[in-house]
């Protein structure tokens, strides 16, 4: 996956991203290479939820998949898609009590330390619909002795 990723020029996301505004202390975005670049690890902290997730490639089928669960109960599954050097990711999700559907959210690089995350709903086909929420995202340098 990270050979394939670096190839794709899709690397870019690998990293800590936080909200512009408060420079991350609301949202906190990570990507980070696991289990010798066969898998990247997400984790989303934000003010109403926090979630983990695991991003890798089907070894038959060669798709790339997305599995995650939050604080609340919630989770999402879906895959991975590269779209014109953005990454749009398409999932089922449960909210951990009675909301549910589709969304797609995708990752805009804008720059080498700056990217935007669109979250829309998702039709039952896959097409990409009406957008639900946007926020610019910058990465974060964290010195070793900060880093978690």
């Amino acid at each position: 996956l990270k050979a394939d990723a670096a190839a794709a020029g899709l690397d870019w996301i690998i990293g800590t991203w936080g909200d512009k505004a408060t420079n991350g202390a609301a949202v906190r975005l990570t990507y980070e290479w696991r289990l010798d670049g066969h898998a990247v690890g997400v984790k989303l902290t934000a003010p109403d939820r926090n979630s983990e997730g695991l991003i890798a490639r089907n070894a038959k089928t060669r798709e790339i998949g997305y599995v995650s669960v939050d604080n609340q109960g919630g989770g999402a599954i879906g895959k991975v898609e590269p779209d014109a050097g953005n990454i749009v990711i398409k999932v089922a999700y449960s909210d951990g009590s009675s909301a549910e559907g589709k969304m797609a959210i995708t990752h805009e690089q804008r720059g080498a330390d700056t990217m935007k995350v669109i979250v829309s709903q998702l039709s039952d086909s896959g097409e990409v619909l009406e957008t639900k929420m946007e926020i610019e995202l910058v990465k974060i340098k964290e010195t070793p002795a900060a880093a978690k």
